[in-house]
C-alpha cells in the first residue's frame, strides 16, 4: 500500500480524530521556543540536538545514526502500527 508523502493540515486532523490511538504528530522543528508558542494541538516536539548529542548540544548533524533514531522514536509512543506524521513550521 502507497501513503502520500505529503499531506494537508486538514488530512492529519481527520486521522487525530478517527485513530488518536496510532496516529502521532511530530513538530520537528527544532525549535523548542517556537513549539510552545505555535505547534499542532497534540504534536510532540522531536529535540533532534538533544537526542543526538545530548542536553549540551549546540548544534546538530540532520540526524542521528538508526539505533539512536529508534530509540527517541519508540519513547515518543511510535511502534509498528503507528502513523507518523512529521513537520516544520519553517
Amino acid at each position: 500500500m502507497s501513503h502520500p508523502v505529503y499531506v494537508s493540515c486538514a488530512y492529519v486532523h481527520d486521522r487525530m480524530e478517527k485513530d488518536r490511538e496510532r496516529t502521532v504528530v511530530i513538530d520537528a522543528s527544532g525549535d523548542r521556543t517556537q513549539y510552545l508558542g505555535c505547534r499542532i494541538p497534540g504534536s510532540l516536539f522531536f529535540d533532534y540536538a538533544s537526542i543526538y548529542m545530548g542536553d549540551t548540544c549546540t548544534s546538530a548533524p540532520p540526524l542521528p545514526d538508526a539505533e539512536t533514531m529508534h530509540l527517541a522514536v519508540c519513547g515518543m509512543g511510535v511502534g509498528r502500527d503507528t502513523h507518523v506524521y512529521v513537520y516544520d513550521i519553517k
